[in-house]
């Protein structure tokens, strides 16, 4: 405390008194009151570190930087998951009481950690904005975490506009298309962009943590019983249940309608919708105004079949390719043949190509909202017709003329 005869000590009284009365208002009151009595902004000041502060707490600091190794974006915004990254690295700075003797120095390990933390925001990121991360890491020199966290920010709320919202649609004409989603075995698909990334065998479903490749397997690691392809609960399973997938593109009841479709095939029912004029265990054939080709995953209802030469792939309404190991043709009825028809043992249902379908056959096809029309090209006259199942249009027996060739 300085000498009350002292030049200035007014002046540096009531400074003092204010910097004591924002310490202490800034503290609980419960902890505050403890402090009411010194004398000295700086005696308050050094009580308050020495018993509170965090810059030696090893604990504490543990705690942070592994909260901070294993933190990702995850269903976060870039927004949000920026700032939980900021409110960790000013954690952190807490504990940095280095006392650097240049300047310099200090300013070259400012940069250092900078670059770090650079690279932890691009790592955290989700899979889907892969392509702006690279786009920044090839500028020279790297921009600053800030720069870089405005333009990924930039980058999402693009693809938010260009794409729409990521809920679930309700299915409508486009929805067959997803019946050729790829499903694990436990019956639902996953979305990549929310799985775990291993950064050691480059892979998705765990993290470095729990690498397999890296640590081995747990001693207590027992593998998962296998189904065979009858017995995954997916859209064209024949199965009593008729419980849905969380992420299945079809509601329950147009689950239930496909299921009861399929025991009426495999039963031989002639009854409702026969798909086949003798094959009475094949499954529907939906229209699909998506698929390029027609596809099955059944090689046994294809006739004059060829094995593949190459490794040829399709792209499937999931994203991800499935390959192609052979071709063949089938007489789908006695009025339709399918020429060219692609074998995708990934497939769990049957896609008749809209396009192939259109241009093989010379015709038009009007959507309705029950129903879908075949017209020849030249003549106008209907040839076929498609009737709205539950969301789907199924092709049923029958329903194309003797005019078509």
């Amino acid at each position: 405390m300085r000498e009350t005869t002292e030049p200035g000590f007014r002046k540096w009284k009531i400074e003092n008194s204010m910097i004591m009365s924002w310490l202490i208002n800034s503290m609980n009151n419960d902890i505050g009151e403890n402090f009411l009595l010194f004398g000295t902004a700086k005696d308050i000041w050094d009580a308050t570190k020495e018993t509170y502060s965090s810059s030696e707490n090893t604990s504490e600091l543990f705690q942070v930087e592994s909260a901070l190794h294993d933190f990702r974006q995850g269903e976060q915004s870039v927004t949000q998951y920026y700032n939980t990254l900021t409110r960790y690295w000013q954690q952190l700075d807490l504990f940095e009481t280095h006392s650097w003797k240049c300047s310099d120095d200090a300013a070259t390990y400012r940069q250092i950690v900078e670059q770090k933390r650079l690279f932890k925001f691009f790592l955290g990121l989700n899979r889907e904005l892969d392509d702006v991360r690279g786009r920044i890491m090839g500028i020279k020199p790297l921009p600053s975490l800030r720069e870089a966290f405005s333009e990924v920010r930039r980058e999402e709320s693009r693809k938010k506009v260009m794409m729409g919202s990521k809920e679930q649609p309700t299915p409508t004409l486009d929805a067959s298309a997803l019946a050729a989603r790829s499903f694990n075995s436990s019956g639902g698909d996953r979305q990549k962009q929310d799985r775990p990334w291993c950064d050691y065998c480059k892979k998705l479903g765990h993290y470095k943590e729990t690498c397999w490749k890296l640590h081995g397997k747990p001693a207590d690691w027992k593998p998962k019983p296998r189904f065979d392809r009858d017995g995954r609960a997916h859209v064209a399973a024949n199965s009593e249940s008729t419980s849905v997938p969380e992420s299945s593109p079809f509601n329950k009841e147009q689950m239930e309608m496909l299921q009861k479709l399929l025991s009426q095939v495999g039963s031989g029912s002639t009854t409702g919708v026969a798909f086949t004029a003798n094959r009475g265990g094949m499954k529907p054939w939906i229209v699909d105004t998506g698929a390029s080709d027609h596809m099955t995953g059944d090689a046994a209802i294809l006739q004059n079949y060829k094995p593949s030469n190459g490794h040829s792939s399709v792209h499937i309404a999931d994203g991800s390719k499935s390959e192609i190991v052979g071709t063949g043709s089938i007489k789908l009825m006695k009025d339709l043949y399918l020429d060219s028809v692609l074998h995708v043992p990934n497939l769990d249902c049957n896609l008749l190509s809209i396009s192939k379908l259109a241009r093989d056959l010379q015709c038009v096809i009007k959507f309705y909202p029950n129903s879908c029309v075949f017209q020849d090209l030249k003549s106008g006259k209907m040839i076929g017709s498609v009737e709205l199942c539950s969301g789907l249009y199924l092709l049923s027996y029958g329903q194309f003329s003797n005019q078509v060739s």
